[in-house]
């Protein structure tokens, strides 16, 4: 059907329907997301956007609603091939239509997070989008989607100021670590990956009062701003990527949160390090995790990861749940105006075809008249206004029946009708 109504998807899995090993075995990194971006597209899928962080990959895509099951298999499959994953589709969520636009308006909003009304994920949301539309990925559909999830969000933000309420995963973290630990203040940190989580973990030990903090890089003197910001309030100690194990020794807090795609600190160089003798606890944030989750296993060394938080952050969110549950009104309204949007893109793309066509008649025939007819500069300025309100009389009717029919059916249908009459190009 020519008029047909283009529909967004997402197929995803996030920390509710899937364990951290599940999340990590379909984790995206930018090489990644370029390869099945471009897979996607070949597959004649109009748009896509990936949003792949540390709880969750979603796939977000365009088609047209006949296609919509065809599509979606589609990808479902290749998913499964590519990824080693057994029984895939019971870790996965499809959601179409409104279903999908409410999601993803919930999930910029942070309103969908682990951490109800967390700040990064907009920025991952605003990245992911980007990325896409670099590559081509991202059009007319899904540039209006994520644009207006993004501004809604940021409406959310400054309305009812939820991420106030200091229960990012990096407090988190730090809240959890504190508790299981005897004179927190006293003890010496390393944070190991110094990105938005670890600037936001130095932040938190810094306010709980650990005055020695080891920061691990790989280019460390990026970092030499730290000395600078802090004012010599706490003893921080810059060592590059590669010497890490020579500090573990005389460590008692390590925080790593880096973008490696494998483990950056593993049991064979901790088997070699001459000896632990003190309390060694380890908070990964990371996603895929940056601890080889046999590290554990070693005497006096306690582990955790991004899943062990659940619990503590679910007791710690009942005030941001309520304000959510009115951003959800919001979000319900927002959503609403995107819809319509979308019911009428059909709509516009006709207007815009036949408006194209009723220029191009009306300079062919001024040109053709004007080589054939000797008029003055008057006459002419004459001629080409009659021929363009003559014409867009013809045209006015048809359009104004087009915008008042609200019925969404009948328009489709008449839509089709005009494309067959007037023959356009459909959009490939």
């Amino acid at each position: 059907m020519k008029g047909e109504q283009m529909i967004v998807s997402v197929i995803g899995l996030n920390h509710e329907t899937a364990n951290l090993e599940i999340r990590e075995k379909l984790a995206f990194n930018e090489s990644k997301k370029i390869e099945v971006i471009t897979d996607i597209l070949d597959m004649g899928i109009k748009e896509v956007v990936i949003l792949s962080t540390c709880s969750r990959t979603e796939l977000y895509f365009v088609t047209k609603s006949s296609n919509l099951e065809l599509h979606t298999n589609k990808i479902v499959d290749y998913l499964n091939k590519k990824h080693s994953i057994i029984n895939l589709k019971k870790f996965l969520y499809i959601l179409s239509g409104h279903y999908c636009n409410i999601h993803l308006f919930k999930v910029t909003s942070g309103l969908n997070s682990i951490v109800i009304g967390e700040d990064q994920i907009l920025g991952q949301v605003k990245d992911a989008h980007d990325f896409s539309m670099e590559l081509g990925g991202s059009k007319k559909i899904l540039n209006k989607f994520f644009r207006d999830a993004v501004t809604c969000s940021k409406f959310i933000k400054n309305e009812f100021k939820i991420s106030e309420i200091p229960l990012s995963l990096s407090y988190i973290g730090i809240k959890f670590i504190k508790e299981k630990i005897n004179n927190f203040k006293e003890k010496k940190a390393m944070i190991i990956g110094y990105g938005n989580m670890g600037e936001l973990a130095l932040e938190y030990l810094i306010e709980y009062g650990v005055k020695d903090i080891v920061v691990v890089g790989r280019d460390v003197s990026k970092f030499d701003n730290l000395f600078n910001k802090y004012n010599n309030a706490v003893n921080i100690e810059l060592v590059d990527f590669n010497d890490r194990y020579s500090k573990i020794p005389e460590i008692d807090i390590i925080i790593s949160s880096t973008t490696a795609s494998h483990t950056v600190l593993n049991k064979k160089d901790f088997d070699l390090i001459k000896s632990i003798n003190n309390e060694l606890y380890i908070l990964d944030l990371a996603m895929p995790r940056d601890v080889d989750i046999n590290i554990q296993k070693l005497e006096n060394i306690h582990v955790y990861f991004l899943d062990d938080l659940k619990d503590y952050s679910d007791k710690n969110s009942k005030k941001r749940e309520k304000l959510a549950g009115d951003a959800y009104k919001i979000i319900e309204e927002r959503v609403e105006m995107f819809e319509n949007w979308i019911e009428f893109s059909n709509v516009d793309k006709f207007i815009s075809d036949i408006n194209k066509l009723s220029d191009e008649i009306e300079k062919d025939t001024f040109d053709y008249l004007e080589s054939k007819l000797t008029l003055s500069h008057k006459e002419n300025k004459i001629l080409n206004k009659m021929l363009h309100s003559a014409l867009k009389r013809v045209i006015r009717k048809p359009i104004l029946k087009l915008k008042n029919i609200e019925n969404t059916e009948k328009r489709e249908n008449y839509l089709e009708m005009l494309d067959d009459v007037f023959d356009f190009n459909e959009e490939k």
